[in-house]
């Protein structure tokens, strides 16, 4: 059961002890005891399981099946793919950013959070690339053009 808890603290403080007991209601000290196995009641997991009820009791009473729920699972799969469509829609703006722009996105991406640019940014790179399509559409109509004039010369026949 220790080994359980400590998987939960891993998971809930990334390790750190006094945020986890406090979020508890317990003393570092209690959850020092707890984590050493001494006197691991029904009443710390009845706590656990209230405070935390994305985890799987089976899992923490037995050491069956996954520490979530599958419900869980399938919030952070959901959360993760909002996260990656959202860096995905600002990554095709990454020509029209601003070296400090293009900064921010980056280390936003390293650290793996969502990068926040104010509407009005986001609407000057829109602008951007509706400008650079233009700008390549007349480049395409200009080519086309001159394409299908030199293809309808007549040949000199022989």
């Amino acid at each position: 059961m220790k080994d359980r808890l400590q998987q939960i603290l891993d998971y809930k403080t990334g390790g750190k002890q006094t945020p986890f007991a406090k979020m508890l209601g317990w003393t570092p000290q209690y959850l020092a005891k707890l984590l050493r196995g001494d006197n691991f009641g029904i009443q710390p997991v009845i706590t656990l399981l209230s405070t935390f009820p994305e985890i799987n009791a089976r899992w923490l009473l037995l050491g069956d099946g996954q520490m979530l729920s599958a419900d869980t699972y399938t919030g952070i799969r959901q959360e993760m793919y909002a996260h990656i469509q959202g860096v995905l829609e600002l990554e095709k703006y990454l020509p029209y950013m601003e070296p400090d722009e293009l900064h921010e996105f980056e280390q936003a991406v390293i650290k793996g959070r969502m990068p926040v640019f104010s509407p009005d940014t986001v609407a000057k790179w829109q602008e951007r690339a509706s400008e650079r399509e233009n700008e390549l559409n007349v480049k395409f109509a200009a080519a086309s053009g001159k394409s299908d004039m030199i293809c309808s010369q007549k040949r000199a026949q022989k």
